[in-house]
């Protein structure tokens, strides 16, 4: 036990002063979730991937650690995080959505829905369509656009944290894959990644952590070595500015 203590020390103490904000919201999101089964569009639907998902981003970046070396502010590193919480909770929400609609539920845009032609009926009868596989692309093309901007990130993580965190970023991208290879069918076939892809991607994301971010400046060290809490103050993202971003990325 001693020996894994100085492993230990320096997460810990991140974490016990990260800012309660993302701890708060994910509760939020629990609420929410008892509550709706519509989002009317992405803008809704985006604050609800931010308080159940995009929050443990916020949380596990302290935990994680900024590259030394990294040249990327903390602020683009705290938005990168963010985006791999959207990105996963929106692959979860496409693989679920047979799953989902059996309880009575729908996590997709309901203006977009009807922009393609489609209801809540046609959801619920779960027949794979034209209409739906339009759909289906434009939903998995956001979804992958979040996971661009979230590998970009990843990299100026510590060296430690990298490997784990891409590994599981390639690994949620191929849900998107499966889920084109069963022609869109997300109604009553799982999009499954089968143990030799999953094997396959470890040495692919091994191989993309061993890059290094670029070097900054000493002074642009010093300008950046605030206190966690401090940034995790700093970079919280409320409502409002969730609502804003998520009008900049809505299909």
């Amino acid at each position: 036990m001693t020996c894994l203590m100085p492993h230990c020390v320096l997460p810990f103490q991140s974490f016990r002063s990260t800012s309660r904000h993302p701890f708060k919201d994910m509760i939020k999101g629990m609420r929410m979730d008892l509550k709706k089964s519509r989002y009317k569009d992405f803008d809704e639907l985006y604050l609800y991937c931010y308080y159940v998902a995009g929050t443990v981003g916020l949380m596990s970046v302290p935990v994680m650690g900024i590259s030394p070396d990294s040249k990327a502010t903390a602020e683009s590193v705290y938005n990168a995080a963010l985006a791999l919480g959207l990105a996963n909770q929106l692959t979860n929400i496409l693989r679920d959505v047979g799953e989902d609609a059996r309880r009575g539920r729908i996590y997709l845009p309901q203006d977009e829905l009807a922009q393609a032609g489609l209801s809540d009926e046609d959801v619920f009868k779960g027949k794979v369509t034209d209409k739906w596989r339009s759909f289906m692309k434009n939903q998995i093309s956001r979804a992958r656009s979040f996971f661009l901007e979230a590998e970009q990130g990843v990299l100026e993580l510590s060296q430690e944290s990298r490997w784990p965190v891409l590994a599981s970023l390639l690994l949620y991208c191929q849900i998107l894959d499966e889920i084109e290879a069963n022609d869109y069918n997300n109604f009553t076939k799982r999009a499954y990644v089968g143990k030799a892809k999953k094997l396959l991607a470890l040495p692919v994301a091994y191989g993309r952590s061993l890059i290094s971010p670029s070097p900054r400046s000493q002074s642009t060290l010093d300008d950046t070595q605030q206190d966690t809490d401090e940034i995790g103050k700093m970079l919280y993202i409320g409502p409002e500015r969730i609502t804003r971003a998520g009008k900049s990325v809505s299909l």
